[in-house]
């Protein structure tokens, strides 16, 4: 599935709503998606789950009801529509702690 980089909030709510996989989507300001210090860890976790999760990056800079635009960079695991993993910033534990909730799917 790789990776799909979308600049409007509504199509990125879409692709949540109809997937039938989980979602990682990584929310971040126009134009920061691909330097993100976490891209290198997303670009891996994309090419093992190619065929399990799609990977989404926000370059809206807006953020999902009940997260602040301080929280960007923000990467969430979305299953069935809803929030099941979120963390802020570019920190590598936190996203290594998203890989180990991948390593099953």
């Amino acid at each position: 599935m790789g990776f799909k980089i979308l600049d409007d909030p509504t199509s990125v709510e879409d692709e949540i709503g109809e997937a039938t996989v989980p979602v990682v989507v990584h929310y971040c300001f126009p134009g920061m998606g691909e330097s993100s210090l976490v891209m290198p860890l997303l670009e891996a976790l994309a090419e093992e789950k190619v065929d399990t999760v799609q990977f989404v990056i926000s370059e809206t800079g807006e953020v999902p009801p009940g997260y602040a635009p301080s929280d960007i960079p923000l990467t969430i695991l979305y299953e069935m529509g809803n929030v099941v993993y979120s963390t802020t910033g570019d920190d590598d534990p936190a996203l290594e702690e998203l890989a180990e909730r991948l390593r099953p799917l």
